[in-house]
């Protein structure tokens, strides 16, 4: 089965809502599907850049930690795997890779490593014959001539992508399920609880939904034509009303605002 395939079957993705705020943009799950598919895998750039997305996205690094990983960087323990990365101010931290992609891995693996040693590369270009380290330079080109041909065909879809998002996608994965932020400041490598304090500041998302069922308690029911159907009482119960806000007599202000 092709690596797309299997990938793409896979429904242990990670599910979440995003969307691009001013500070912090991200992808959304269909998004992360739709950009998954779009390298032509008939092809082996194809293939390497496809398994470099999902890699990046699954282990949130960054794309200096992603270029210089070496097979060596991949450890093993029975049926887990971790991922070394090597981060800012020479700080390393292990990262689990998902045993639904762990295939993935394997994968890619078998079709660029058959032979390779731990001082290889992981995801490197060809020149003279000789594996050399990837550039961040290559890799935002290939992401952003993807970006630039989905969005063509939807126009929801972020003009321009870099490997950055795909961190900021994880983060915010992880974040919306609940995943305390000092675990993500962990798994991301942030050296202070601030800089993972942004996903709780751009998930504008919960915030909106606390307020709305705030509302929803406190304020009167009304139909689409401004009818007050019932007011909330005290208990979060709400009594039926037929009349109108604007047929509402002098004398019964007092009623309301006692209600209210």
């Amino acid at each position: 089965m092709a690596l797309s395939e299997l990938y793409l079957k896979a429904k242990s993705i990670h599910r979440f809502k995003g969307k691009t705020d001013p500070k912090l943009e991200y992808l959304n799950q269909v998004q992360l599907e739709t950009v998954f598919a779009v390298p032509d895998i008939t092809t082996r750039n194809g293939r390497r850049n496809q398994y470099f997305m999902i890699h990046a996205y699954e282990t949130g690094g960054r794309v200096e930690e992603l270029v210089t990983m070496t097979l060596g960087d991949i450890i093993r323990n029975g049926d887990h795997v971790q991922i070394r990365l090597h981060g800012k101010g020479d700080k390393t931290r292990y990262n689990p890779l998902p045993s639904e992609v762990i295939p993935h891995l394997d994968a890619y693996l078998a079709e660029f490593h058959p032979e390779g040693g731990n001082d290889d590369y992981l995801f490197y270009t060809v020149h003279n014959g000789r594996h050399t380290k990837m550039t961040p330079r290559a890799v935002n080109s290939f992401l952003a001539a993807y970006a630039k041909k989905l969005h063509e065909t939807d126009p929801s879809f972020p003009e321009t992508l870099h490997c950055h998002v795909f961190r900021h996608s994880i983060g915010m994965a992880m974040y919306k399920a609940g995943i305390p932020l000092s675990y993500i400041k962990d798994f991301l490598g942030h050296s202070s609880l601030d800089s993972t304090a942004i996903y709780a500041h751009a998930d504008t998302e919960a915030m909106e939904n606390a307020l709305r069922s705030v509302d929803q308690e406190a304020l009167p029911k009304k139909d689409n034509k401004g009818n007050t159907l019932s007011f909330p009482e005290k208990n979060g119960k709400a009594r039926k009303n037929t009349f109108s806000i604007s047929a509402v007599l002098p004398e019964k202000l007092s009623e309301i605002s006692m209600i209210t």
